[in-house]
């Protein structure tokens, strides 16, 4: 049994594949995503050091998460999308610094205790 394609979000960048079990009679779904783009942009960034310069003015670019991976976090309980205040920011740095390192824009590190 191996994984068949099923569908491709070009705005995205999220493929879909699925593999039927006839034994269980159920269906799995995986998803994947070409995070390389993305990771070298952020390289880009913080090897400039451009987020940088906004970081007491405007506003700062920590880190530019691929779609994959705030499905991952979505997984884990956490919706990175909604409004979590205070204690949902400190979970999204920790989860940044902890397991999304090279989508950051800047080689400055964050966090809120």
């Amino acid at each position: 049994m191996s994984w068949e394609y099923f569908d491709h979000d070009p705005v995205t960048g999220i493929t879909e594949f699925y593999k039927f079990d006839p034994a269980t009679n159920q269906i799995s779904i995986h998803y994947a995503q070409d995070v390389e783009p993305v990771m070298n942009f952020c390289k880009e960034l913080a090897n400039t050091g451009a987020p940088d310069k906004n970081f007491r003015k405007e506003g700062w670019l920590y880190a530019s998460l691929p779609m994959i991976a705030l499905m991952k976090m979505r997984e884990k309980g956490f919706d990175a999308l909604g409004n979590h205040g205070r204690d949902g920011t400190k979970y999204l740095l920790r989860e940044i610094n902890t397991n999304y390192p090279y989508f950051k824009t800047t080689h400055r590190h964050h966090a809120i205790k």
